[in-house]
């Protein structure tokens, strides 16, 4: 189950992260992390270890979601693993502007989605209710190539916990929501992270400008909100936050100021009866 203090220990270690002046490697326990938190914690300790950093996260031994995520991350390991309750793609390095993927990278995607579909079949996912979180799950991945402006790290996990719950989340180090929106001269340098996340989430406004672009973003919305997925979308220094059952209750979305998070991470979950 996802909860909201999930993101509050995310910016306690943050903050930590922020205050240390030590020079040896920094731990954080993150047993009790949701993926979606997890996805977060990946992105940032990437974002902290380009700067000298050393992060490490402990606790997570095994869980499943965990193994495949290390599995992929260490030196010399293949980019995709999955099982029966999780599975985990590193995706290639994407150049700006957008060359054309490399054939075994489709083939990787194509594994990937497969071993999601059997989790969630497993898990008692209804077809419907299936093949829409598996549209959403390839839109996110398509749009890691589409809108990152280019990347040197991306990586996708799922998992299905105890409860039948489904998550999934999809993290880049692009160049992020806000200066995709500028570089398309669709915001200025006035205009903050928060309005450009709900421009691209809420509004689906394409950081083109196009009428005909961003309808994807708005497909793979309507899809999580219909099974009353929790939605989190953080990029720059804001997140997103769509709680579970919000379109039946008519919850409004929750913007937020965070800490700097170089890229973009998308993060959904859902259960079985919604």
């Amino acid at each position: 189950m996802v909860q909201e203090n999930d993101f509050e220990r995310v910016l306690v270690m943050e903050a930590a992260m922020h205050r240390a002046d030590a020079l040896g490697p920094q731990v954080f326990d993150a047993s009790k992390e949701s993926l979606l938190a997890l996805g977060e914690l990946l992105t940032l300790r990437r974002q902290w270890e380009t700067r000298g950093k050393i992060v490490r996260l402990r606790g997570t031994a095994g869980r499943p979601v965990l193994s495949a995520i290390r599995e992929v991350s260490t030196q010399g390991g293949g980019p995709l693993a999955a099982g029966q309750y999780a599975g985990c793609l590193r995706l290639p390095p994407v150049a700006a502007p957008l060359t054309e993927r490399h054939e075994s990278f489709d083939e990787n995607l194509s594994r990937y989605l497969m071993g999601a579909s059997a989790v969630l079949t497993g898990a008692g996912f209804p077809d419907k209710a299936r093949q829409r979180l598996l549209g959403a799950l390839g839109e996110l991945l398509d749009n890691v190539f589409q809108h990152t402006g280019g990347c040197q790290w991306a990586l996708s996990a799922y998992e299905v916990d105890s409860s039948g719950r489904f998550s999934a989340v999809v993290a880049d180090d692009g160049e992020g929501v806000l200066a995709s929106y500028r570089r398309n001269g669709q915001l200025g340098p006035q205009e903050s992270a928060s309005e450009a996340l709900d421009l691209a989430v809420l509004q689906h406004r394409s950081c083109t400008g196009r009428a005909d672009r961003g309808l994807g973003f708005k497909e793979l919305m309507d899809a999580l909100r219909s099974l009353d997925a929790l939605i989190r979308v953080r990029s720059d220094d804001a997140s997103l936050t769509l709680a579970a059952g919000a379109a039946a209750s008519g919850e409004p979305a929750r913007l937020s100021e965070e800490f700097e998070l170089r890229g973009f991470v998308v993060g959904f979950a859902a259960s079985v009866c919604g």
